[in-house]
């Protein structure tokens, strides 16, 4: 789910189901056939409240188009009330792998080379090697909470990030937390 901008719908012809609005906020290039949906821009504040299920999710987007999330950005997930998610329940996001390694691959080349200073010789050089993802353990980068739920889908706040979050982020509902 991506948000486009903010309509104002000024009529509504129900045998056609066809509605004329206006469009009162544009965030991208706002065409024919993109869906028209009630999106809340204005949330209550919610209390933490300890889920009742485990239920396992993804980032799909925020309200405004960014690459990156962070703390205090308001996010959709593919979870909702039919999964057990209640306003509140918070879900902690985790990600596998080594961000620094990770990090590594995006740099010059000789980003992964270390200078050996226990070496007797002048300027010895040592290749980090890299590893697969799959071979780190999950590690929590950040933290939810729900503010509304809908059946399959639920909006929610970025209370903490640990570095940047993105769409497709895996997050978990502890039992109790």
């Amino acid at each position: 789910m991506k948000v486009y901008g903010t309509v104002r719908v000024d009529d509504w012809n129900r045998e056609t189901r066809v509605a004329r609005a206006l469009v009162i906020e544009s965030l991208d290039s706002i065409e024919r056939g993109v869906h028209v949906g009630p999106v809340a821009r204005r949330f209550d504040r919610v209390a933490p409240r300890p889920a009742q299920t485990e239920v396992l999710a993804r980032v799909l987007d925020t309200i405004y188009p960014s690459v990156y999330i962070s703390q205090g950005q308001v996010v959709f997930i593919d979870k909702g009330k039919d999964d057990g998610l209640l306003p509140g329940n918070r879900l902690r996001v985790f990600r596998r792998g080594d961000i620094w390694r990770r990090r590594l691959k995006l740099s010059s080349e000789y980003a992964d080379d270390r200078v050996i200073l226990d070496s007797p010789k002048p300027t010895e050089m040592r290749n980090i090697p890299s590893q697969d993802d799959e071979e780190f353990p999950d590690e929590i980068i950040g933290e939810v909470l729900v503010l509304r739920v809908e059946e399959s889908s639920a909006v929610a706040v970025v209370t903490r990030s640990d570095g940047e979050l993105k769409q497709g982020d895996r997050m978990i509902a502890t039992v109790g937390y």
